[in-house]
């Protein structure tokens, strides 16, 4: 038995001698040094007819000359290849530094991208595991990404920071919404939901901004049968869909006095909740939304503020938001496509049901739901003038 046991011991130190004399070579990379990283922190992805163009956006600190200050600076550089991976690994014939995609914070797709298909050109970051599932999907409308970035990233003024500011402030309008990667990884693998992205589209300075750099501007929701684009333009639609979705933070009502003047509403809390009911076998969902506001500009000297006026102006509130939420349902209705969730909705109230019965004709059940749309709007305040200007001049004429 002694004798077995050393032969076992032997030949297993043989088999090990021969594996490191044989140089096996390790299949995966080591730390690198953060200087000899190229950080990247904008991807850009277009179709060609060869493949793929893949666009990055890197983010360097250097000091400058006599000082210790780190000065950002910022390169655009393009690779191309027949697949996502092959285009990023062609960065390393040419690039000084490795590529390193753990800061990538949004992922631009261009518009005949999109058209193709989401899923070949987004399978890489989903599976990567240097890059981060939170990072921000947006679509490029009418034009490619490498055309928006090459465009809008200068040398003092950068792309990411672009994005970064339009994301954060986009709850002044709630127009549209920020969707991660890994919601919409999650969408795409939902059979019955369809996926909504974020779009943006080059401004010139004409478009409001002052001086000869062009910039970008958020422009609703682009709206996906699968995982292709569906080319139809519903910019208007942006805040229907953030109404839905119970993601309203802020906004502008633009509403009329009595005598036609604009008044200025704005949005200061809303929240949205569904009812699901089947009555006489018919699918019921009932959306109700509250809102509450604030009256932040009149351009009249007449008063407002009485207690007629205000349920007038509140009621011309609530129409306005059922129309917007109105549209949005009756487009998906329309394209049986839905990016509005209506099938959580009756799946939470009807699990059973929704799996043995409406799961796997949803698109169609969808197009036949009955949605009841109730608003309740309160306006609460004004904010330092109660009183009109020019109100004690002329009896407010």
């Amino acid at each position: 038995m002694k004798i077995q046991t050393s032969k076992k011991i032997i030949l297993l130190l043989l088999t090990s001698s021969l594996l490191i004399l044989t140089g096996c070579k390790v299949a995966f990379f080591g730390r690198t040094e953060m200087e000899r990283n190229e950080f990247i922190r904008v991807v850009g992805i277009d179709k060609i007819d060869e493949g793929v163009k893949i666009t990055i956006v890197t983010e360097d600190f250097s000091s400058q000359k006599g000082g210790t200050n780190p000065q950002k600076k910022s390169n655009v550089k393009t690779a191309e290849g027949k697949t996502v991976f092959e285009a990023i690994r062609n960065f390393w014939s040419f690039v000084d530094k490795k590529p390193f995609f753990g800061r990538v914070e949004y992922l631009l797709i261009g518009e005949e991208a999109a058209m193709d298909g989401l899923l070949k050109y987004i399978d890489f970051f989903c599976r990567d595991s240097e890059i981060r599932l939170n990072l921000k999907v947006f679509i490029v409308s009418e034009a490619n990404a490498q055309e928006v970035i090459a465009k809008t990233n200068e040398e003092n003024s950068f792309i990411y920071d672009k994005l970064r500011g339009i994301t954060e402030n986009q709850w002044g309008n709630s127009t549209f919404q920020k969707v991660d990667l890994i919601e919409t990884m999650y969408i795409l693998d939902c059979e019955y939901l369809a996926l909504y992205l974020p779009c943006i589209h080059l401004i010139s300075p004409k478009d409001g901004v002052l001086n000869n750099s062009q910039s970008i501007m958020v422009k609703g929701f682009a709206i996906f049968d699968g995982d292709k684009l569906v080319l139809d333009k519903h910019e208007e639609l942006g805040r229907g869909i953030n109404w839905l979705k119970s993601n309203i933070q802020s906004g502008v009502i633009v509403v009329k006095s009595p005598k036609g003047a604009n008044v200025s509403l704005e949005i200061i809390d809303s929240n949205t909740k569904y009812e699901a009911k089947i009555i006489e076998d018919k699918l019921i969902i009932t959306v109700k939304v509250q809102i509450q506001s604030s009256i932040n500009e009149i351009n009249s000297s007449e008063d407002i503020f009485t207690a007629d006026t205000i349920k007038n102006l509140e009621r011309q509130q609530g129409d306005i938001v059922k129309n917007e939420i109105t549209k949005v349902i009756k487009y998906a209705q329309k394209k049986k496509l839905d990016f509005i969730g209506a099938a959580d909705v009756v799946l939470h109230k009807f699990p059973i049901l929704f799996e043995d019965l409406y799961k796997d004709q949803w698109e169609e059940i969808l197009s036949d739901i009955k949605f009841d749309v109730i608003v309740y709007p309160n306006i609460i305040k004004t904010y330092d003038i109660r009183e009109p200007n020019r109100s004690k001049i002329g009896e407010g004429k």
